[in-house]
């Protein structure tokens, strides 16, 4: 469910109203409704909270594993909001001064207008939040590369990173004044903000069309590997608890949770996500032809 949150509020979001915004060149429009359109939904509710929130993800994986103390508390949520103040004062700026965002003629409705100073500054909080998230990945870089929050964040942040690389280039170029080099943009963005899902099911899409048998049998195996013998996690918690758990179990047997609990850290290392067990589950019972509740199918 976080992942569907994150990338559909914060991917979609920046696709769909880049297009928008890109297409209302010759349209009149009221100040307020550029400023939504512009500051808010394309960048504050769009590209900023999706880097924010994966930046997040980042966060809390360091704080775990790498500070070994429960999430919460003072001092964790102030040091996290250094991340997001940046975002929050240029939503202030861009929606109060008109010398960032106004209408062509002004006052009145007119074509929105969205000053140089409002791009620079915005590609400016891009490029730091693209900033915190690889710091984050090298303080993470000793963390099992197969954790499944850790791989999936480090998929994301490294297209992050292209895309702002991307973007860069477009707007040095000026290439967003022509129709190709606005299609390249929203197609880079379209890439980036699920550039997850597509890395994680490629091998799942793959197995299933050309063999279903051995995919699965690799699959289990490496299960197996993390002490799970069946399609099935532990519930993962971020208690603020310090004496909560972590771990993985088999359903049919309790007594096999592996797991390793202390006062002050918590111990994780599960390499299958959610969806790649899902999906395996899925494929599982398509070749054994039964579905849930055990019915033939």
């Amino acid at each position: 469910m976080f992942d569907i949150t994150h990338n559909t509020i914060g991917g979609l979001l920046f696709w769909v109203f880049q297009l928008v915004t890109y297409y209302i060149d010759h349209t009149q429009m009221n100040l307020g409704v550029c400023i939504f359109l512009g500051p808010w939904l394309t960048f504050g509710l769009g590209i900023f909270l999706y880097a924010i929130v994966l930046n997040y993800r980042l966060y809390i994986l360091f704080w775990l594993l790498i500070r070994k103390q429960p999430t919460g508390g003072l001092i964790y949520h102030l040091i996290f909001s250094l991340v997001y103040l940046p975002t929050c004062i240029f939503l202030i700026i861009s929606s109060s001064l008109t010398s960032f965002t106004t209408t062509i003629p002004s006052p009145g409705p007119g074509i929105c207008f969205y000053s140089d100073t409002f791009h620079y500054l915005a590609m400016g909080i891009l490029s730091y939040l693209a900033l915190i998230g690889i710091v984050l990945n090298i303080l993470l870089r000793n963390v099992r590369k197969t954790f499944n929050e850790y791989r999936e964040t480090m998929v994301s942040t490294v297209a992050f990173v292209l895309l702002l690389l991307a973007l860069t280039i477009i707007n040095s170029r000026a290439v967003h004044r022509y129709s190709w080099g606005r299609f390249l943009a929203t197609l880079a963005c379209l890439v980036c903000v699920h550039a997850f899902f597509w890395v994680a099911l490629t091998p799942m899409l793959w197995g299933y069309w050309r063999n279903r048998e051995g995919f699965l049998m690799t699959f289990k195996s490496d299960l197996a590997s993390d002490g799970l013998s069946d399609f099935s996690s532990a519930p993962r918690s971020r208690s603020n608890d310090p004496h909560s758990c972590h771990g993985v179990f088999d359903s049919d047997d309790p007594s096999s949770l592996e797991h390793t609990c202390s006062t002050r850290t918590l111990d994780l290392h599960v390499c299958a996500s959610e969806m790649e067990l899902s999906l395996a589950k899925y494929l599982d019972q398509s070749l054994d032809g039964r579905d849930e509740k055990g019915h033939v199918v």
